[in-house]
């Protein structure tokens, strides 16, 4: 056929193209669009690309109730109709070819009745539902050649033939049986165009005719659209109405336009009878010069830039346009494809408590109402039957946690928000538990682990007591600190006694300090605080998090050892564990570790262990290893355990990873026990509290899901899960989109100290067993069925927590002094005489169902490589414009600051955003950005960045609570650019959970690695002062010459080099009285004939607090607010234009009376070193205090690096 010169063409009937030579026929693609053997060789052979052909070219699309596609021949045709009367679709030949080779996932969720045992042998039952992933079964994949409600009865008989016999799955006293009546959830992968053919979603939308009947569904921005988008006619003319209305034009004329587009689209003139596709509003747009914006599923499916703006959203097949010019400009400004989301901090809520709410009685009024959980389908098929769509808000991808209904003036005749709440079934005993424990807790629907989890935070926040301080303490500090201020060594008559770490984020021994008022102030306006509620928390660098927290974690030993006789014979018992996680965290003797992002893995060099260890001692069984599953991470309590034993060695423990702070080991203990106290009687709810919580701490990954309804398939979003709600006698697809919410944040640490205790508690038993030569049989998570021999029962019922240190010398007693050589680490002990095991008799209701695998993981630590590529200037902005992140440090003066914004500026050039943040006003405004503090409150906290490049200028301030917000952004792949200089001052109060952070910290670590990207760039030429002094301070460093002077010698050398001795408008101290002494001094000197007196009444001397200035044109002045207000940010310079009696107008118009110039500005002569980083000084410097015992090298480098020439620089 080659050598005849045959070419491809497309098969009769078919999509696929072949080569036909007589009777001859050879396929080179199929239906799928994929090329067969004969096609790839026909391709070699012949030289030739491969034509396009197949159905996966391309998506269905429907017009009214008929889906067709595009035929190769131009032709349009037909796969499927929807029969309204039966409600399923009707497949065409052609729609079976097609529909065969598309294939969906199925996921689903079984019945199950769970049966569980209480610890009084009462039996309790729960019905729920279980994925089948956890029964080690895979989605089910379907052709879509079948209806849908076929294609889920196939789901169903394939997953119920892979099914065990008896019970799925045991845990503890818990077993989970198949519910033969319950409903199973069964939900349908849709498959995204975007991702899946690589067309576009706007392809499918824009050419959809819309003009079909309107529905009352819930919009973004619902108030804001037009009313006309509500309105029922006879025709199909609803695009040019509303458009004729926004845009206040003739309809005829709007319509003969839309005609003009139809033609130069589509060829034809059959919109008034079919309907106006978005595209064609989009090129009306064109041609009149407007803006135009689409939306489908709230997003932005295409904009044209313009004004006046057309702005609508497409549903089904009808558009609504948006009528208020604020709402249509705010969603031209929303940004187009997908949005990177990060996990919101914890707000008050607006949802009143559950008392004010009333029952649902079936009428839509504003308020709050609430149903059964069991109910809240019924509900929604209500509003369905009105042609009322409310928003489905969601606990996860399969159940409903309310509905929320915009009531409009247009169709119900009054504004407000009905929401309808689902009660969880334990709803009265929680709102009663709330009740006796009395913390000021309100009740707003959740669920029991959600309540019990903020119990627990809201117990451990109030059991932190803020300490007094008695006169004899006060003595004893001030005497230790010589009756001076800590921070700037000055004497005070009104001291004031600081927490050197943030009380409010701290626990344990509360260490103070006497600060004067001013320093206090300063220091509580810049410490570190992490903006993060959940004080249990870690916070994870990505490497960290990939190494650490996606590692698999402790597996729950569940196990058949031993096969145990069909019927029971007399003589087996079992033992348990009491209260296992519960009692982990109760007696607990370590300190809880909280990780900061910080905190790197380190290999192990040292016979030291870490909070958490990584293990890689090959497995074998945790029945002979004594609960030991396998290599991977363990918390440091079973560490102890396996080193004690004799199964783990120490080359075994590679890598550590220690937490910067620790909470006080005994911290959860009496909140636990208050929380069980208050259950009373309710022992079931008592520990299904405890353990609900602490399954919550096992879940790391945070999802928001939103359920989107439509009677269009083709409406769904790429990735949804897709349902079918019957109501009456309609139906909607309810389309599930799970969005991931980014966060740093995890509680594994907690969960695996439950955890591993757990398998410690495991391994003490099944060396007591062993010891008394038991034979085990079986194993549930935290109890084990043996049988003892006769002549030496275990002792397991006797053994307190006190015992548990000393194991091995009760049971291998050896000789008096002697230790055994595998016994590699000490047990930490309990001390406490309470019982950990229980031991009975064994029933035949104690024996397993199940046949589970020997539990067993295993992970290879992957270490990080934290080398730098160190690159020229040209190097390192070319990877920045091809999107990689940079590091550029320097000493001041060398041009960080010129440089990145060349870069900025071309970043920007190439259409990036780029926000750029530094820690104090003064540098933010040189950089020409905003503070870090208020970027974060705006951007990370709120949950969304909608930036592509984050430039951190003087990052060596920034405290490692901002880093900690600042480090969610690695998650998401945002750009960075760095910029600073680690020779200046660290930030003051740098603290985490009561711990103070190392100088050293951040520029060490994998965090600042992970945030460059690895590449760094070093500026060390001269761009601001003179050669001079630029040598000079630049010997003061690390490495330079003078930096291993000594001080006294270093500040001897700049005086003998700098010698100005005249009226310097700028000095720097260390003491706030001194720094406000010479600003009265130099502005009494300073002030010229008619000064306008700003006077100020009382005790001048009292920190930050005004004092009186003489105020004349040209004056410069330093704004002083913690927060910005009035135009004054705090930190920076402003210059007075002009002064009156009643105003003082700044150079910038600005305009303040004098009661607010009192308030918001200072006299700026002198300043304190800490305040001053990221300034710059024109005209003489003075550096003061030089002999004070608090001036280091790092004070003269910063004085002296914020000057710009020698010879107007002096040294006090």
């Amino acid at each position: 056929m080659i050598a005849a010169g045959v070419g491809p063409a497309r098969l009769k009937g078919s999509e696929g193209q072949a080569l036909k030579l007589g009777r001859s026929t050879i396929k080179l693609i199929g239906n799928d669009g994929q090329a067969t053997q004969a096609g790839k060789y026909w391709t070699i052979a012949s030289g030739q690309p491969l034509p396009v052909g197949g159905f996966m070219q391309q998506d269905a699309v429907r017009e009214g109730n008929v889906e067709t596609i595009k035929l190769a021949d131009g032709r349009k045709g037909v796969t499927r109709k929807w029969d309204e009367a039966t409600g399923v679709y009707k497949f065409t030949k052609l729609g079976n070819d097609y529909y065969k080779l598309l294939r969906r996932n199925y996921v689903a969720h079984v019945p199950v009745v769970i049966q569980g045992k209480r610890k009084d042998g009462s039996v309790y039952t729960l019905k729920s539902h279980m994925p089948v992933e956890k029964l080690g079964l895979k989605p089910k994949s379907i052709p879509l050649n079948m209806g849908s409600p076929q294609r889920r009865a196939r789901v169903k008989q394939m997953i119920e033939e892979e099914l065990p016999d008896g019970a799925l799955y045991e845990v503890s006293d818990e077993a989970w049986t198949l519910d033969p009546d319950g409903s199973w959830k069964i939900s349908e992968e849709t498959v995204g165009t975007r991702k899946a053919t690589g067309v576009a979603e706007s392809h499918v939308v824009l050419d959809r005719r819309v003009g079909a009947r309107p529905v009352f569904t819930q919009f973004l921005f619902a108030e804001a659209l037009c009313d006309e988008a509500f309105e029922e006619h006879p025709d199909k003319l609803c695009c040019p109405r509303q458009i004729a209305s926004i845009l206040r034009l003739d309809l005829g004329e709007v319509c003969r336009d839309l005609l003009t587009v139809e033609r130069a689209l589509y060829q034809t003139e059959t919109w008034e009878e079919i309907g106006c596709s978005p595209r064609m509003v989009l090129e009306y747009c064109r041609m009149n010069g407007l803006g135009c914006v689409i939306l489908h599923n709230e997003s932005v499916v295409d904009t044209l830039p313009g004004t006046p703006i057309l702005a609508f959203t497409v549903h089904e097949g009808h558009s609504y346009f948006y009528k208020t010019p604020r709402v249509r400009q705010a969603l031209m400004s929303r940004r187009t494809g997908e949005i990177t989301h990060l996990k919101k901090g914890q707000r008050c809520t607006s949802t009143p408590i559950t008392s004010e709410w009333k029952p649902w009685a079936d009428e839509i009024e504003a308020g709050h109402f609430f149903v059964d959980e069991n109910d809240m389908a019924t509900v929604r098929a209500w509003f369905l039957d009105r042609n009322k769509h409310p928003k489905v808000m969601m606990k996860d991808e399969l159940r409903p946690r309310g509905l929320l209904y915009n009531l409009t003036k247009r169709v119900d005749g009054q504004v407000g928000t009905c929401v309808i709440h689902s009660l969880p079934e334990n709803a009265g005993e929680i709102i009663e538990w709330l009740k006796r424990l009395d913390i000021g807790l309100e009740y707003r629907g959740e669920g029991l682990p959600n309540v019990a989890l903020k119990v627990l935070q809201r117990l451990v926040k109030g059991n932190r007591e803020r300490e007094w301080l008695t006169g004899e303490r006060k003595a004893e500090l001030l005497e230790a600190y010589d009756f001076k201020c800590a921070m700037c060594d000055s004497r005070s008559s009104s001291m004031e006694w600081d927490h050197i770490c943030r009380l409010s984020e701290s626990f344990g021994e509360q260490e103070f300090q006497p600060l004067c008022v001013a320093c206090h102030r300063e220091k509580t306006e810049k410490e570190a605080r992490s903006y993060d509620e959940d004080q249990l928390a870690s916070h994870f660098e990505k490497a960290t998090w990939e190494q650490y927290v996606a590692s698999p974690r402790p597996p729950p030993l569940v196990y058949r050892a031993k096969q145990v006789p069909e019927e029971l014979p007399p003589g087996f018992m079992i033992a348990d564990v009491r209260r296992c996680r519960k009692n982990a965290l109760e007696y607990c003797t370590h300190p809880l570790p909280v990780f900061c992002p910080l905190d790197d893995v380190k290999r192990r060099t040292e016979p030291a262990l870490g909070d958490l260890n990584f293990v890689t001692t090959k497995y074998k069984s945790f029945v002979s290893q004594l609960g030991y599953a396998g290599p991977g991470w363990q918390h440091r309590v079973q560490t102890e355990w396996l080193l004690y034993a004799g199964i783990v060695a120490w080359a075994d423990i590679t890598h550590t990873l220690t937490a910067t702070a620790h909470l006080p080991a005994s911290i959860l203990a009496d909140p636990l026990r208050t929380m069980e106290a208050a259950w009373g009687e309710d022992d079931r709810l008592a520990k299904l509290a405890v353990n609900s919580l602490i399954g919550l701490w096992a879940i790391d990954d945070c999802y928001s899901h939103k359920l989107r309804s439509s009677t269009y398939e083709s409406d769904a979003p790429g990735g949804a899960l897709k349902q079918t709600f019957h109501h009456g006698e309609g139906l909607v697809y309810d389309f599930i989109t799970s969005t991931r919410l980014i966060t740093n944040a995890s509680c594994r640490p907690l969960h695996d100290l439950c955890m591993c205790t757990e398998a410690v508690r495991m391994g003490q038993m099944l060396y007591s067993l062993r010891q008394a030569r038991a034979v085990v049989y079986e194993f549930k998570t935290d109890s084990v069925l043996y049988k003892p021999l006769r002549r030496t029962p275990p002792k397991l019922a006797e053994l307190k927590f006190r015992d548990l240190d000393t194991l091995r010398s009760q049971l291998e007693p050896s000789a008096e002094g002697a230790r055994r050589l595998d016994e590699r680490h000490l047990v930490s002990p309990i001390p406490c005489d309470a019982k950990p095991f229980r031991v009975m008799e064994a029933t035949q209701g104690d024996l397993m169902k199940t046949k589970p695998q020997l539990p067993s993981r295993t992970w290879e630590l992957e270490e990080r490589c934290r080398t730098w590529s160190t690159l020229a200037t040209d190097e390192a902005e070319r990877r920045v414009l091809e999107g990689e992140s940079l590091l550029c440090t320097g000493i001041a003066g060398t041009g960080k600051t010129t440089y990145l914004q060349g870069v900025v500026e071309r970043l920007r050039a190439n259409g990036k955003r780029v926000d750029i943040i530094s820690k104090t006003h003064v540098a933010s405004n040189r950089a020409g950005g905003v503070t870090a503090d208020h970027w974060v409150r705006r951007h990370v906290i709120n949950g969304a960045s909608s930036c592509d490049c984050l430039w951190v200028d003087e990052i060596s301030q920034l405290d490692v609570g901002l880093w900690l917000q600042l480090s969610k952004l690695t998650y998401t792949g945002m750009q960075f650019l760095l910029s600073g200089d680690f020779n200046q001052f660290s930030p003051i109060g740098n603290s985490f959970r009561g711990s103070m952070i190392p100088e050293n910290a951040f520029e060490s670590s994998g965090l600042l690695h992970t945030l460059a990207g690895g590449n760094r760039v070093e500026l060390v030429e001269c761009r601001r002062s003179d050669a001079v002094l630029f040598d000079f301070y630049s010997s003061l460093i690390t490495g330079g010459s003078r930096f291993e002077l000594g001080l006294a010698d270093a500040v001897r050398s700049a005086k003998e080099l700098l010698t100005y001795d005249g009226l310097a408008e700028h000095n720097l101290v260390i003491s706030h009285q001194r720094r406000i002494r010479l600003n009265r001094e130099l502005n009494q000197q300073l002030a010229p004939m008619g000064a306008i007196r700003l006077e100020v009444t009382g005790k001048a001397s009292r920190g930050n607090s005004a004092q009186t200035m003489l105020l004349w044109p040209g004056i410069v002045l330093i704004g002083c607010l913690a927060l910005s207000k009035h135009g004054i940010q705090n930190g920076v310079l402003y210059t007075v234009e002009s002064v009156t009696r009643e105003a003082v107008v700044l150079v910038g118009g600005v305009s303040l009376t004098h009661a607010h110039a009192k308030t918001c500005l200072r006299l700026s002569y002198a300043q304190t070193y800490a305040s001053c980083q990221g300034s710059e000084f024109d005209g003489p410097l003075m550096l003061h205090d030089t002999s004070h015992k608090f001036f280091t090298l790092k004070h003269l480098f910063v004085g002296l690096s914020r000057a710009k020439v020698a010879s107007e620089v002096g040294l006090v």
